[in-house]
């Protein structure tokens, strides 16, 4: 399964934030990232895993707070 850089990481969270707000809980979050990971190559077969998910969300997380 291909990786993600921290940057990588961090851009798609972004642009989960800037389509969909803020406000997302962590069900809500994860429903559209993994409907991002379809659209990206070696992500649409394997599930991402969920220590990748928990970092996503943590990224997301601190967005929220600040």
């Amino acid at each position: 399964m291909q990786t993600l850089s921290l940057e990588q990481k961090n851009t798609l969270v972004h642009a989960v934030a800037e389509d969909s707000g803020l406000n997302l809980d962590y069900y809500g979050f994860f429903e559209i990232l993994l409907g991002m990971f379809e659209n990206v190559p070696g992500f649409e077969i394997d599930k991402p895993k969920v220590s990748l998910l928990n970092e996503m969300w943590h990224i997301y997380e601190r967005l929220k707070r600040s």
